[in-house]
């Protein structure tokens, strides 16, 4: 892929979709050698890598120290046993007290924790103690994502017990707790599922609201084009997306042969790209400009769709605005799907409904 590229440069390299170091520090250090080769990197301003804190160790650490990691996204969800039991991943809290230690240790301390909420067996106070343990570890960010249980996507959720799973009222519950939570303990809330320490080019970035949101979450500043390398990767171009063949095997013949991995892609049409940004606005800013769909006539359908919501006060369209209220902000992503020309029908969604 990088022989059609051209050798382009790159600005920011991120290693994630699961579990990347499990990678052995050798191993990585030489994928890194071959990326560097050809592409770019002269100017890469973040570098940035996604950790299973049960596969790190010093040696690791020290090999994502030498290719220039800045930041590390380490996977916690839960620090309580009963649901780490329930999910099957045993991560107790000193497990992960000894990954950020070894990390900063290493030079890698711009960290990032992700949280979850929704998860099977999972209690309010569960929530609440491992928001608490996962503060005093002071990791620059802290992400809060709801807990997806699609089974018929991911065959290993077959082997949760769906009858611990909380309900759509303790799911929200949970979060808007766990929300308040981390702001009382001084993290600025970002958009819809992220939170950052104010002095974070994250917080600084939605507050000039310069937030831009990609298939990497929330980000500072959004890039020209997003190229995805491995099994399933999404890539985001200016003509529109490419997705890689999901299954290793297929994913790895297609490379072994010296041909693109894609899948299948979707191009832009110019509407595309004017809902799309429509519905970043929204993600990141709550509130958007509807004058380039045409104002309130050319947006009456969603409109329609989010009456409920303007009847309650939690939306409302301010001349061609529309504009989220506080407490409409858990909900900004069912607001931005009203003005998706191909979010699928109720019940007929691929993956786990928005709450």
């Amino acid at each position: 892929m990088a022989s059609e590229l051209g050798g382009g440069r790159v600005t920011e390299l991120h290693w994630g979709g699961g579990t990347p170091n499990i990678l052995e520090p050798a191993a990585f250090a030489r994928l890194f050698q071959a990326l560097s080769a050809r592409f770019d990197f002269s100017e890469l301003a973040h570098h940035a890598i996604e950790i299973d804190p049960r596969c790190l160790d010093a040696d690791t650490a020290r090999a994502y120290k030498s290719a220039g990691v800045t930041r590390a996204s380490l996977g916690v969800q839960d620090l309580n046993e009963h649901v780490q039991r329930a999910i099957g991943r045993i991560q107790p809290l000193e497990l992960v007290q000894r990954a950020v230690t070894i990390l900063r240790a290493h030079g890698v301390d711009d960290l990032s924790i992700d949280l979850m909420y929704g998860l099977p067996a999972q209690r309010l106070e569960d929530l609440a103690s491992t928001v608490q343990q996962v503060v005093a570890l002071a990791p620059a960010r802290i992400a809060l994502f709801g807990y997806a249980h699609v089974p018929w996507f991911k065959k290993r959720q077959r082997m949760i017990d769906e009858t611990l799973l909380p309900t759509a009222a303790a799911r929200f519950e949970q979060a808007a707790a766990a929300r308040t939570a981390l702001e009382a303990a001084g993290y600025s809330a970002i958009g819809l599922d992220h939170f950052a320490l104010p002095e974070d080019e994250l917080a600084i970035a939605a507050t000039e609201q310069r937030l831009r949101r990609s298939f990497q979450g929330y980000v500072a500043e959004g890039p020209g084009a997003i190229v995805g390398l491995g099994p399933s990767a999404i890539s985001t171009l200016p003509q529109g997306y490419a997705q890689n063949a999901a299954e290793p095997g297929a994913w790895a013949r297609a490379i072994a042969s010296g041909a693109l991995a894609t899948a299948r892609g979707h191009a832009l049409s110019e509407e595309d790209r004017i809902r799309r940004r429509l519905i970043e606005q929204i993600m990141c800013d709550f509130v958007a400009d509807l004058g380039p769909l045409g104002g309130r006539e050319g947006c009456a359908s969603a409109l329609e769709t989010l009456a409920p919501m303007i009847a309650l006060g939690l939306v409302r369209v301010v001349d061609d605005a529309i504009v989220l209220s506080a407490e409409a902000r858990p909900l900004c992503r069912l607001v931005g799907m009203a003005f998706d020309a191909y979010a699928r029908p109720e019940g007929r969604q691929r993956h786990a409904a928005a709450i």
